[in-house]
């Protein structure tokens, strides 16, 4: 049962309805009670829930560049006569002018506290949390960032079985000069579990470059990005302490070339290197070295006044100290056409070649065609097709694959519309043994759109899929939408699986905006699912909302 302050608080939301604009006060509630029954092979089982929760919110400007704010949130459950409470009042400072910004504040959560009469089942556990934030805004000088988090979190056991403080800085500074920026950065991460006597800290620190520069009119375009990291960990306990030391080094870099010679070819290269050094104090040192290397060209080609063309070639080379090195070739051609308005049509023709330390590994081939229709007004129609052949050399495997995705939607009435989608695959796979296996698969869905008014919406859907290495299975929805005036609204969803269990979905909703303030919600869930044996669950749920 909702306790008398509950409607306190209701009749303070009331009374501020007028005034908390000019006071900077806002505030809201949420109130869910939940009634569920489950009847399972006969056996029936009722849970009955209620969540409550209050929010109070208060801003005040001191001046034009500082204003705080307090936030006092309420949170109480019951379920099933357990029941659990949390109280989190906040405070927070903000300052913010042209040449910084600053804020800080503390949050308390306690949980398991003893209000309002109520006497939770679980253990009181309180969190402290301190947060701070500082960052100047300035372009002709360095700019600098600074966090500060602490957060405390300890029970009221005798002795703690919980008692922690964790730690968290971090400094960043950051400066560009005409096409580079410099980055600096340090993080510290302390964590103390003061039940266990055990301390962990994380140090980072990084420096990165970041430059950009483009010459010969943008056509050619440098960039690239190099970081250095350098992470310490140790962990201290009652019996031993070790320490981590990881050096790492990134470099992804354009070297120079992001090429455009002519209007219709573009060339680029692309160097990426990650350098990991780890020194332990157990003496298990380690070092891995990934380099790689990308190239990219592509022509592009106007070959008709209705027919356009670009073809592209790429080569991945990667080095690997730990492993085999790899690269990859891909060819493609593309094909772009649209010889009216009303139709574009795209054909691809893609190959890719995969190979490790200089041995072919597998080899595909794909196609693929894309139409989009509009055939006349009210009727769209859009195709996808795409063949694949992978010839796996190591597996001594070959795999052709053909799928078809169409979906055709036509505007029958200003009221009426239906969609209908089908996809069909097919798979076929040739082993060295000579063995062959093939799938076949389609899936025919259709939707139904009704919109007679604005305030109404139906839409009805169908869908069936086969297979042929599983059960048929074909379902429905319904949903309808109703705005049955300005402050009530209906909804309404039914689903049937019409598998081997038939499972069956119901929901209704019905939502009333009483007021600016008051929302006032009814929900009835229904589901019935059979596997091994046969469920059914009711849900009835309530909701009240008050906003100000």
């Amino acid at each position: 049962m909702i306790k008398f302050w509950s409607l306190i608080f209701l009749l303070i939301l009331t009374l501020f309805q007028d005034a908390y604009a000019d006071d900077n006060i806002s505030g809201n509630l949420d109130i869910t009670r939940i009634s569920e029954s489950t009847t399972t092979e006969g056996e029936k089982d009722i849970s009955r829930s209620l969540n409550q929760n209050y929010n109070l919110v208060l801003r005040k400007d001191l001046t034009s560049r500082i204003y705080f704010t307090t936030n006092a949130g309420i949170n109480m459950t019951d379920t099933d006569g357990t029941e659990t409470t949390r109280l989190s009042p906040q405070f927070r400072l903000n300052i913010a002018n042209n040449y910084f910004n600053a804020n800080t504040g503390y949050l308390l959560n306690e949980t398991g506290l003893d209000m309002f009469g109520m006497d939770p089942d679980q253990t009181r556990l309180t969190t402290e949390t301190w947060t701070s934030n500082f960052s100047t805004n300035s372009v002709k000088y360095p700019n600098i960032r600074f966090r500060y988090d602490e957060d405390r979190t300890y029970d009221d056991l005798s002795p703690n079985t919980t008692d922690s403080l964790s730690k968290y800085y971090d400094l960043t500074g950051d400066y560009t000069y005409k096409f580079m920026t410099f980055t600096l950065r340090h993080t510290k991460d302390n964590d103390y579990d003061y039940v266990n006597d055990a301390d962990d800290t994380t140090t980072v620190n990084e420096g990165r470059l970041n430059f950009r520069e483009s010459f010969w009119d943008s056509r050619i375009t440098s960039s690239g990005t190099y970081t250095i990291t350098d992470t310490e960990n140790e962990n201290v306990t009652p019996t031993v302490t070790t320490s981590t030391d990881t050096t790492r080094k990134d470099l992804v870099f354009d070297a120079g070339l992001r090429l455009r010679p002519f209007k219709w070819s573009r060339i680029s290269y692309d160097y990426e290197l990650d350098n990991t050094d780890t020194d332990t104090d157990a003496g298990a040192d380690t070092e891995r070295t990934v380099q790689a290397h990308n190239i990219s060209i592509r022509g592009d080609a106007e070959l008709h006044k209705y027919l356009k063309s670009w073809a592209q070639y790429q080569k991945r080379l990667q080095y690997n100290s730990d492993g085999d090195d790899t690269s990859t070739d891909t060819f493609t051609l593309n094909f772009d056409s649209r010889p009216i308005e009303t139709l574009n049509t795209n054909l691809i023709f893609n190959h890719l070649i995969n190979k490790t330390e200089s041995e072919t590994q597998s080899k595909t081939y794909s196609t693929l065609l894309h139409i989009i229709a509009n055939i006349w007004e009210g009727v769209d129609l859009s195709v996808d097709g795409q063949i694949n052949y992978t010839d796996n050399i190591v597996g001594d495997t070959q795999t052709l694959s053909k799928t078809v995705n169409s979906d055709l939607r036509l505007k029958l009435t200003k009221t009426l519309t239906t969609e209908v989608n089908y996809i069909t695959e097919w798979t076929d796979t040739e082993s060295a043994d000579g063995t062959e296996t093939s799938t076949f698969n389609y899936t025919i869905s259709t939707d139904v759109y009704y919109r007679p008014v604005r305030s109404f919406y139906l839409h009805f859907a169908y869908e069936l899929k086969q297979s042929e290495d599983a059960e048929d299975s074909n379902y429905y929805i319904t949903d309808i939408n109703w705005l049955m005036t300005e402050k009530l609204r209906f909804n309404m969803q039914y689903k049937l699986d019409e598998n081997s269990n038939e499972d069956t979905a119901f929901t209704s909703d019905l939502v009333w905006n009483m007021s600016k303030i008051f929302m006032l919600r009814f929900k009835y869930d229904y589901d019935r699912e059979e596997n091994t044996t046969l469920t059914k669950t009711h849900t009835f749920t309530t909701f009240l909302s008050a906003k100000f």
